[in-house]
């Protein structure tokens, strides 16, 4: 049973705005947040007392002539909120005893604005509160407090905190009192807020980039592309020249219709629709490929769903466990820094030095239950997750003990998790305390430090610079290594997580894509156009998983499997069933539940390779194994899902085509990309009976069938 919150107050707001006690009229003094119209609010007038647990999510349109120039509000909720501007996540808390406090004028502007809350009760009493005026030129004064004029839905729909969204099945709030309405009690005691660090605005960011471009121009050029007259785009001088003193012969290109398939998957995880490939195999221009690949590239959403996988495998994150508390998922974070292309600096520098409301879940790690090891404590989790997925420095070992595989010590995994401590750290080796305290020390310490005396604010501040300064190019050359293994099967550097062990097998390629992607401002999308351009991506496979090596300099890429998520939504695209489920928190302007949107997932998705990311997963196994085998052959969820997907198609013009052979031949297109077979047909035709038969008569037949084209190799691999 939760216990009764009763909050400690009211709260004098900076910038000249005083929120005066209750008892004070609203009339006294014209610069006062008007307190005592403001109201708490919830869907039914019994939520003071009594509430089930439940989210509610709140809006309200303002208009303004012009930008307001100043703009404050005070904000709490029983028991945690998150406030967005014009969609925008921009203020929130989990403390319902202490309401925080802001300067909200940056983020509204002229003409129309929405207010929109996400507010979550776990159970007992239930409310929101927001008290706030902005100002405009000429002393106006528009009233920004909550009460019954917001409006409330028990669901977030597709772009429910933003303008333009029809809020027409919302209802007025239901007013529960003012400030000091027994429940809660904010007057009680004065000037006990917090003011949040809000999310930094474009100036800070602006003055970040200036910083980086200041300190590319100091660094020595990395050697430039060797000059090659039959390569098209820098990437291929280097291939070229690397395949020439090998002597390896350059690869044949794939045709057009393998790159379209591979390109879809590799850029937004969906197969490519027939008519698509259709039109693309057809187009005489010389500069479709690339025109193919700027278009995906701008396809935001679909962009952003896709790469969701990719970071919650590396990030950890997920909301699968039932265990509240253990960590913190940052999901809507990272699905908009996805949607926006945010650069890969900036989207790192904001994961090591969240704030208060940033995404404050990945430094979070995981809380596990019960006595664990020193090096599971969650500020070394969180050096050994920064040094391995952002610099390929591996410090699990370390973290223990000094290493035994490589040179990094006890020191050094000490040293960069007080980055992330408030104090100093002990060190413990193998579970026992050693006399040793280690100041905050990064792995690479010629590029700084940091005083020992700093507080944790600066020690996060100071942190994120360190890994991302273009001075590091090790945080560049990692990420373009993952990349470049994810669109090619081929890592410049093997294992990823361990730069050193062995050496780069095209060292200049992988130092220029590095320097290039830095002085392109850390685009990722860039950075894929470049590696999509290249004849390592555009060649015919030529070996399987299983036979590939990695160290050698195979100019082929070999057959990928497709992802847990890829098949899932393969199956949907292909037969137009999209099965509803329990979904992550983001909020996703899509019909369509694609795969990474599962929470809990079921056996085939974890079959097939979904992790529970306890662990940063960097690389998925890509080879089949016997559980994979037995529930595609006999796993109860592909059964239920193909049986829905037999009477999706069935129900659809597919389903009353009398033409039988054609129907297999579109369902190979959609499935494979090509034309069907003469023995696919002969196979797959008797399956599908004709028009004349009873549906349910029709439907295991179907389900045969797509599980005959689920099953072949051709649409399980990227080829």
């Amino acid at each position: 049973m939760m216990h009764r919150r009763r909050f400690a107050g009211l709260l004098a707001v900076a910038s000249g705005f005083v929120l005066a006690p209750v008892a004070v009229s609203a009339t006294a003094r014209a610069n006062e947040i008007p307190l005592d119209s403001a109201r708490w609010i919830w869907k039914d007038a019994a939520a003071a007392t009594d509430a089930p647990k439940e989210t509610l999510f709140f809006r309200h349109t303002f208009t303004f002539d012009v930008a307001p120039q100043r703009a404050e509000v005070i904000a709490t909720c029983d028991n945690r909120f998150t406030l967005f501007i014009n969609g925008r996540e921009v203020l929130g808390s989990d403390n319902w005893e202490v309401p925080v406090r802001a300067d909200i004028a940056r983020f509204l502007t002229a003409g129309k604005n929405v207010l929109a809350v996400r507010a979550r009760n776990d159970g007992s009493a239930a409310g929101f509160f927001l008290a706030g005026r902005a100002e405009v030129e000429g002393g106006v004064r528009v009233d920004l407090s909550t009460h019954a004029s917001w409006r409330w839905h028990a669901s977030g729909a597709s772009g429910w905190n933003r303008i333009g969204f029809d809020d027409a099945a919302y209802q007025p709030a239901v007013e529960l009192g003012d400030a000091a309405v027994a429940t809660w009690r904010l007057d009680e005691k004065v000037g006990n807020a917090v003011t949040p660090d809000l999310p930094r605005g474009a100036d800070y960011w602006r003055a970040w980039r200036a910083r980086q471009q200041a300190e590319l121009a100091t660094l020595e050029p990395v050697d430039g592309p060797p000059a090659d007259r039959g390569a098209d785009n820098p990437v291929d001088a280097f291939l070229y020249a690397a395949w020439k003193k090998a002597g390896t012969d350059s690869p044949p290109r794939c045709s057009d219709r393998a790159f379209a398939r591979r390109v879809y998957l590799d850029i937004i995880g969906l197969l490519p629709p027939v008519d698509v490939l259709d039109r693309f195999e057809t187009d005489p221009a010389t500069d479709k490929r690339a025109r193919l690949v700027d278009d995906l590239l701008g396809r935001d959403l679909a962009y952003a769903e896709h790469w969701m996988s990719f970071w919650n495998d590396l990030l950890r994150n997920d909301e699968q466990t039932a265990i509240d508390g253990l960590r913190k998922p940052i999901t809507p974070w990272l699905f908009d820094a996805l949607l926006a292309n945010l650069p890969y600096d900036q989207f790192v520098a904001t994961l090591l030095n969240p704030g208060s409301f940033g995404p404050d879940g990945y430094l979070m790690g995981l809380n596990w239950r019960g006595t664990v090891s020193a090096s599971q404590r969650p500020v070394i989790q969180a050096a050994q997750n920064v040094g391995q997925v952002f610099m390929a420095v591996r410090l699990k070992c370390a973290s223990c003990h000094d290493s035994f595989i490589d040179d990094w010590t006890l020191r050094d995994a000490y040293g960069l998790a007080g980055f992330f401590s408030e104090k100093n750290l002990t060190i413990y080796e193998c579970d026992k305390a050693r006399d040793e305290v280690v100041e905050p020390r990064f792995p690479f310490p010629k590029l700084g430090g940091i005083e020992p005396t700093a507080d944790l604010a600066a020690r996060h501040q100071r942190v994120s610079e360190l890994v991302t300064t273009v001075r590091n190019r090790r945080f560049a050359e990692t990420i373009v290594n993952r990349i470049w293994h994810r669109f090619t099967g081929r890592a410049f550097v093997v294992p990823m997580d361990s730069f050193g062990e062995n050496d780069p097998t095209y060292p200049k390629l992988l130092a220029w894509l590095a320097d290039d992607f830095a002085r392109n401002g850390y685009d990722l999308k860039q950075l894929m156009r470049r590696v999509t351009a290249s004849h390592a991506y555009q060649a015919e496979t030529t070996e399987t998983p299983e036979q590939k090596s990695e160290q050698k300099a195979d100019p082929g890429p070999p057959l990928r499997r497709l992802t847990a998520e890829q098949f899932i939504d393969g199956v949907a695209t292909v037969t137009g069933y999209w099965p509803e489920t329990a979904v992550m928190s983001a909020v996703v302007d899509n019909n369509q539940t694609r795969a990474w949107r599962q929470k809990i997932p079921d056996a085939l998705a974890r079959a097939l390779g979904r992790p529970a990311r306890e662990q940063a997963i960097t690389e998925r196994e890509d080879e089949a194994t016997v559980l994979q085998m037995l529930e595609m052959v006999n796993g109860t969820e592909l059964s239920v899902r193909l049986e829905k997907s037999a009477q999706t198609l069935l129900a659809s013009s597919l389903g009353r085509e009398k033409d039988t052979a054609g129907v297999v031949d579109v369902l190979c297109r959609r499935a494979m990309g090509r034309v069907a077979t003469p023995a696919e047909i002969d196979v797959l035709q008797p399956l599908l009976g004709t028009p004349d038969e009873p549906i349910e008569a029709r439907q295991p037949g179907w389900q045969d069938a797509l599980w005959l084209i689920f099953m072949n190799p051709e649409f399980q691999f990227i080829y």
